[in-house]
């Protein structure tokens, strides 16, 4: 029997997801970054994996608001544990801009899992003239402010 679609994304998803944070909490890595980045990339990588499964569990379908992803981390407490945040309220805000994360909702990854470069969020200002974005699966990057609107138009 052929695996559906959606199970196709939810193990790709998953073994992103996977890759991405065992890679992240791997002993030596990050030594050289100071301990609140990486707290906000945790953060904003695991709330890409949580927006990849979401995106896997609803058939290929993104959240179409910030209510329908918001009731999603509510039933989702592991997720929740990973971001280190004791509610959905506190997922939505990135540690280092104290500003809330932009999520681009109905946007659904496109291609193949954890090569897709549809920013699914960003944080709002970010710091120094750079800003994490976010792609499905929890991938992250920093980018100055011309990358970013090459990457969001019209943010």
């Amino acid at each position: 029997m052929q695996p559906r679609s959606h199970d196709t994304w939810a193990w790709c998803f998953f073994l992103a997801g996977a890759i991405c944070l065992g890679g992240f909490w791997s002993p030596g890595c990050n030594r050289t970054k100071p301990p609140e980045q990486v707290s906000v990339e945790q953060h904003l990588r695991a709330l890409g994996v949580a927006y990849g499964r979401y995106v896997a569990q609803h058939r290929g379908e993104a959240p179409k608001d910030e209510a329908a992803f918001r009731e999603y981390l509510t039933q989702a407490p592991d997720v929740l544990k990973m971001m280190n945040v004791n509610s959905p309220d506190e997922a939505f805000e990135s540690a280092r801009d104290k500003q809330k994360i932009v999520l681009r909702y109905g946007v659904a990854p496109k291609g193949v899992p954890g090569e897709s470069k549809d920013v699914i969020a960003y944080e709002s200002k970010g710091r120094d003239g750079k800003r994490f974005v976010v792609y499905p699966g929890g991938k992250l990057e920093e980018v100055d402010e011309a990358t970013f609107r090459g990457l969001v138009p019209g943010a």
